[in-house]
């Protein structure tokens, strides 16, 4: 173990993320081939163990791998991790929050510093704290800060229920205030109810036959309920389960149709999976496929990529002057 890897001592100052249980293998010389469960916790800057901490600064490459269901591999100064989850949905979070704060996904601006914070006076509704040179830029452009008091907030917040409650059907005469939860009350009536399948607007949804090619179960097809979002297409054992394996659209990078099957498609993704999914007619197979390739990265529409921050401009407030502005700028302020 490096000096970077180990724990520092105390509790983290950073805020935590995200915090699980998984199983890991490969953090130590004696135990690179034995599983192994522990918490783990996620910060802005590190995932972080009992045993040892990983700097997201560190990580060159983290993908899903078929050394174990549901597994990640994690590459971090020439050390390899691999971390298994109970299911694909919290492989997929954690992933998404590691590669996002790590180089892979363009990092996160460090070294900055907050020399002046402007604030609004809630009484005058003018700005505070604002330095000179910008109040007389603002001054030019006729521009100012308007903030409604407290006061007016909650009375336009009245009215607007007031309004809706009194255009619903069967609403009485006479209006009340809106009743008010306490968190237990809210929590309880959450539980007793059962928990949606996503928060997502559905796009297309119905049961479909799905075959996952790989592993011990790659040839045998399964009734499965299919749910496309905006983001991910989620593929259910029935439609009354909560939980199930969620196959982001920008991580697709094939969908096509094949004759395995009649109304067959398959889908592979940049994880290396193929999914094959056989329809009832033509005509759902094509509504599917032209809905999946349309909110995919295969329609020519993805997230930025190998993103570099190289300029930082702020403001000296003891100076007044700018500070990192390129020379080719400074011309025109």
């Amino acid at each position: 173990m490096t000096a970077s890897e180990k724990r520092p001592t105390g509790r983290p100052q950073t805020p935590v993320l995200r915090t699980g249980h998984v199983r890991i293998r490969g953090q130590g010389s004696f135990s690179c081939w034995v599983w192994r469960a522990k918490s783990v916790v996620l910060t802005e800057e590190a995932l972080v163990t009992a045993s040892f901490r990983i700097p997201l600064s560190h990580v060159s490459k983290i993908e899903r791998v078929d050394s174990k269901p549901h597994c990640l591999l994690l590459e971090a100064k020439d050390r390899r991790y691999y971390l298994s989850f109970d299911n694909d949905e919290d492989l997929y979070d954690w992933q998404e929050d590691v590669y996002s704060r790590s180089p892979l996904g363009g990092g996160r601006p460090f070294g900055f510093i907050h020399n002046i914070h402007v604030g609004v006076d809630k009484t005058s509704g003018a700005f505070a704290a604002l330095p000179p040179q910008w109040s007389e830029a603002l001054k030019a452009h006729h521009l100012t800060a308007t903030v409604p008091s407290p006061t007016a907030i909650e009375g336009a917040k009245k009215d607007v229920y007031l309004k809706r409650h009194s255009e619903a059907p069967g609403s009485p005469t006479s209006l009340t205030e809106p009743p008010t939860l306490s968190y237990k009350s809210a929590r309880s009536r959450r539980a007793s109810e059962p928990a949606p399948q996503s928060n997502s607007p559905t796009i297309l949804n119905g049961q479909h036959s799905v075959k996952e090619d790989s592993g011990l179960t790659g040839w045998m097809w399964k009734h499965r309920w299919l749910v496309l979002g905006p983001r991910t297409l989620t593929i259910y054992k029935s439609r009354r389960a909560n939980v199930g394996i969620a196959i982001k659209l920008r991580d697709i990078t094939s969908i096509e149709r094949v004759h395995t099957r009649t109304h067959c498609l398959v889908i592979e993704t940049s994880l290396r999976k193929r999914y094959l999914l056989s329809f009832n007619s033509d005509d759902e197979l094509y509504s599917w496929q032209d809905a999946i390739y349309s909110r995919s990265s295969l329609a020519g529409i993805s997230n930025p990529v190998d993103f570099v921050h190289n300029i930082h401009v702020g403001w000296d407030g003891v100076s007044g002057t700018f500070t990192g502005v390129p020379e080719h700028w400074r011309s025109h302020l």
